[in-house]
């Protein structure tokens, strides 16, 4: 074991040192959320952890928000984030 002496005024420079490297290194930027797509009913179920008719009926009730081409489906799923999210905020107030 190895003890090191400091003065008072040694140890307070040492702190102060590491507190401005520390206040020098960058800030990660926060990861954004990547945008996906669900192309089916099924696809929509398995996000939503849900199975095939209560994921039909969310999308038949307009909850959430989806693109529909002929008969393909297509929900974004950061739409349906803040969809639910959103609904559900309008339930409990």
């Amino acid at each position: 074991m190895n003890l090191i002496l400091t003065t008072p005024e040694e140890l307070k420079k040492i702190i102060n040192e590491c507190l401005t490297e520390k206040q020098t290194e960058p800030v990660p930027a926060p990861q954004q959320e990547q945008t996906k797509y669900l192309y089916s009913i099924r696809a929509l179920a398995d996000f939503l952890h849900v199975c095939l008719p209560t994921a039909q009926k969310i999308k038949n009730s307009g909850a959430i928000r989806y693109v529909q081409t002929g008969r393909k489906l297509i929900f974004n799923t950061m739409q349906i984030m803040e969809d639910l999210a959103n609904k559900k905020g309008l339930n409990n107030g």
